[in-house]
């Protein structure tokens, strides 16, 4: 048998009351698991600790020197378990992997307070489109996923945790007929050519609310998707003649054109009469001056920001910090 952080307390606690049955209530223990822990103790060491008289216990030579021993062992159990506990102490690498909005507009927004409140653990970024981005995720090359869209997961072995909706914003250069109106009809933006990159085409939620019956939306798509008043609709996707399209092609839909991201189409927006639906986290203060947000009446566009994390894996303490940290930050 061999010594045990617990011999040591119930030694402890014992001494310093100098009374079994004291000793054992601070142990939460009973009086005779207290003293089977002592007989214990003493026949491990092969010496006696305590002199016993009528009036109690009392540390005897031995059972002094052991005193002091047992209090510096318990100190340092004791900054172990708060070392353990304590979140400034950890270290280690977390892969995270993003999709290309959560990347260059999301997370170097959140990286550096990340890495000043915790400087030991490094966060390294593989950014790819959302399909590569899950399979990173299902082939345990990166331990979180970061993504804005939908995730089917049905079709994945991954668990998902919203943390925040985004909203999409329909843009058009300064000098853009519609540039001038504070807010437009749905039909208004529908005479106009269009801009996308690869990630206009993920799946999003249009929240269409009090929409004129006779609108052109109303006529087109109540018969095909049975539009009605406050409805959400997926994957759809504005065209110039108001038609819903998914991804099909690389380079031309009709009129429409189609760029590799984000930055690209605001730069062909800005020197251009088309319009194009970016999300509100990539427009900064700079593309102010050359581009303008569209305000569409009773239209909200929004993508859920989420946590990807594979099911039934187990995931590290830094990993659960991250995902935990991410959840309260405001961005």
């Amino acid at each position: 048998m061999r010594i045990t952080l617990k011999h040591l307390k119930v030694f402890i606690e014992v001494a310093k009351a100098e009374s079994i049955s004291e000793g054992a209530k601070s142990c939460f223990i009973s009086q005779s698991a207290a003293s089977i822990s002592l007989g214990q103790l003493e026949k491990i060491l092969e010496i006696k600790l305590f002199d016993r008289n009528k009036n109690g216990l009392s540390l005897n030579s031995d059972g002094k020197a052991l005193f002091k021993k047992a209090i510096e062992i318990i100190e340092k159990s004791n900054e172990f378990e708060l070392f353990n506990k304590s979140n400034e102490n950890l270290q280690g690498d977390i892969s995270v992997a993003a999709n290309s909005v959560i990347a260059t507009y999301v997370l170097p927004k959140l990286l550096y307070k990340f890495q000043t409140e915790y400087p030991n653990i490094k966060i390294n970024i593989i950014s790819d489109n959302l399909d590569k981005t899950f399979a990173n995720i299902e082939n345990e090359i990166c331990e979180i996923g970061f993504v804005e869209g939908r995730v089917l997961l049905h079709e994945m072995k991954s668990e998902e945790i919203i943390i925040k909706k985004s909203e999409l914003k329909i843009i058009c250069n300064k000098n853009h007929p519609l540039a001038k109106y504070d807010s437009v009809n749905i039909d208004d933006v529908f005479g106009y050519k269009w801009a996308y990159y690869h990630d206009t085409f993920t799946t999003r939620d249009i929240l269409i609310t009090k929409i004129d019956k006779n609108s052109n939306i109303m006529r087109k798509w109540a018969g095909d998707y049975d539009v009605k008043e406050n409805i959400v609709l997926g994957d759809i996707v504005f065209t110039k003649n108001g038609d819903m399209i998914k991804e099909s092609t690389n380079s031309f839909i009709d009129d429409d054109f189609y760029l590799p991201n984000i930055e690209a189409v605001k730069v062909y927006v800005a020197n251009s009469d088309f319009l194009a639906t970016v999300p509100n986290v990539s427009l900064s203060e700079i593309d102010n001056n050359s581009l303008k947000v569209i305000n569409v009446k009773n239209i909200v566009m929004t993508r859920n920001h989420r946590i990807i994390l594979k099911k039934n894996k187990h995931h590290t303490k830094i990993v659960k910090l991250f995902c935990d940290w991410l959840q309260k930050q405001e961005y």
